[in-house]
Formats: structure tokens, C-alpha cells, sequence
């Protein structure tokens, strides 16, 4: 009888996430009257985690990705001016290049 394991260091993952988490906690408590707020992940498209007590504001996650996001923010911007732009300075490539 013999028996194998595999291991992996997830330290820095959790890491990571704990540095998220309190990062979100801190953003809550200074903005208590915000609409609601979004994960995203520019690099792979993701939208999700997103936190309102508006349900218009949490469609905005529905597709699940950035774009989608950005898209569906947009919706929201009346004039055509402030809309068009909020799409010159916020789309998923407008915004990575900046990071």
C-alpha cells in the first residue's frame, strides 16, 4: 500500500484576497450611500461580486464580464456627449492601459 500527495502554496493567493477583501470593507465604510461597487478582472474579462441594494444596479453584472459591465453602466448616462465620452475613457482596453 503506498499513498501520494500533491501540495500547493496557496499563501500568496489568500494573501491576496484578505488584501481585497479588507480593501472593499474600507471602500464601504468611507462611501455608506454608494450605489454599489464591482469586482473586475480586466485581463480575463470578469465582472461579478458586485454588491447594491438597487437591482438596477446589480444588472449591470448579469453577462458576467467587463465589457458587459461598461455597457450596461452606459445605459444609464442620458446625454449622448457624457456617454460617448465615458466610453473613450472607460472600456476594458482604455482602462488596462492605465493600470
Amino acid at each position: 500500500m503506498s499513498a501520494l500527495g500533491i501540495g500547493r502554496n496557496i499563501t500568496a493567493q489568500k494573501l491576496a484576497e484578505k488584501k481585497y477583501e479588507r480593501a472593499y470593507k474600507e471602500l464601504e465604510e468611507a462611501h455608506p450611500m454608494s450605489l454599489g461597487s464591482f469586482h473586475l478582472n480586466l485581463t480575463t474579462n470578469w465582472c461579478g461580486n458586485g454588491k447594491s441594494p438597487l437591482e438596477f444596479v446589480m444588472k449591470q453584472q448579469e453577462k458576467g464580464t467587463a465589457d458587459s459591465y461598461f455597457e450596461e453602466f452606459a445605459k444609464l448616462i442620458a446625454d449622448d456627449d457624457v456617454r460617448d465620452d465615458f466610453f473613450r475613457t472607460f472600456s476594458r482596453e482604455k482602462t488596462s492601459e492605465t493600470v
